[in-house]
């Protein structure tokens, strides 16, 4: 029972580390669109 609950909070760190990435590649992606529309003008 304990090994499940230790595989389990291991997958949620897993899942939580990925979405800070995903969140982090959103705000590069977000930021180099708004450096893209400032080099067009």
């Amino acid at each position: 029972k304990t090994k499940t609950l230790y595989i389990r909070q291991a997958e949620v760190a897993e899942v939580r580390k990925e979405t800070e990435n995903y969140g982090k590649a959103k705000g590069l992606l977000r930021q180099a669109a708004q450096i893209n529309l400032e080099l067009s003008q």
